[in-house]
């Protein structure tokens, strides 16, 4: 770089300044303040060199956080690939049967099937069917549900009905003793 020449302020320029600024600050000479102006050279650093070192500084770190998540990226594909992939395939060879496990292998098994008339294992599958049939089971069972899901959604509405079917039975009791009370005086009269 091209060296630069620093060149002195003349001693009026000097007088110049210092009477500006102590006419700014405020100083005065008989309360005892001091104000002193100099000519003094400052050093020039070289900035190219320091923005040189910060950069590199900066590539360093960027390449130091590329490497960690490289890293941990590579980590989580191997965790992945070795542990994951194989579980989930070990889970589902020894879970999921096929349809030909089922299916009849020999003749021999079709032959029994054909005289059974009746899949194995059919009646682990379905359930009792004869206990599914009875109709007034099944509307009972319905009636219930029903009534069930009333009181767990809406108990006010519940109560009401209850009370209205307390109440018509009273109702119907009094009718019915008054009713009889009436023939029983009319056969006696």
């Amino acid at each position: 770089p091209a060296q630069t020449q620093t060149q002195a302020w003349a001693p009026e320029k000097l007088a110049e300044f210092e009477a500006i600024v102590t006419q700014a600050a405020g100083i005065d000479r008989k309360r005892g303040d001091t104000l002193e102006i100099k000519n003094m050279e400052f050093t020039r650093e070289d900035f190219d060199e320091a923005s040189r070192l910060a950069a590199e500084a900066e590539r360093k770190a960027n390449i130091r956080n590329l490497t960690r998540y490289g890293v941990i990226g590579l980590l989580i594909f191997l965790f992945f690939t070795l542990v994951v992939r194989p579980f989930i395939k070990w889970l589902t060879d020894n879970t999921v049967d096929t349809v030909e496990t089922y299916l009849p292998q020999t003749i021999e098994e079709l032959e029994k099937i054909n005289k059974s008339s009746v899949l194995p294992g059919l009646d682990i599958v379905l359930p009792d069917i004869a206990d599914k049939i009875d109709p007034e089971k099944v509307e009972g069972e319905m009636i219930k549900e029903k009534i069930i899901s009333l009181v767990e959604t809406n108990p006010h509405k519940a109560a009401m009905i209850l009370h209205d079917w307390l109440h018509d039975d009273f109702l119907k009791k009094k009718a019915e003793e008054k009713a009889g009370a009436a023939a029983k005086k009319a056969g006696a009269g």
